[in-house]
């Protein structure tokens, strides 16, 4: 299964605010602050969509006018620290998935 074909959702116990013009998550089980940057804001953002990981590498492509190969990894590591820390998890899994 490529990591590129799923789809995360935030967990629902994370807690997101605005403070000072950056974005804060706070998961309460392990009381872990996430503290994010533009880009990290923006994929952030993608994951409230419902898209899969592919779709939100090609928007922080898009948006940033930044090569794919220097997106990618970094979008790829931040899902998976999102993902280990419990601050989103898995919604779907699929193959057929663009």
């Amino acid at each position: 299964m490529s990591e590129l074909n799923k789809i995360y959702q935030p967990a629902p116990e994370v807690s997101v605010r605005e403070i000072e013009g950056e974005l804060l998550l706070f998961h309460p089980d392990h009381e872990d602050l996430f503290t994010m940057n533009n880009l990290a804001v923006e994929i952030w953002k993608a994951l409230n969509e419902e898209i899969t990981v592919r779709n939100i590498i090609d928007k922080i492509c898009n948006q940033f006018e930044i090569k794919l190969n220097v997106v990618e990894p970094d979008v790829l590591l931040f899902i998976n620290e999102l993902a280990e820390k419990g601050f989103i998890e898995l919604k779907l899994e699929s193959d057929t998935l663009n």
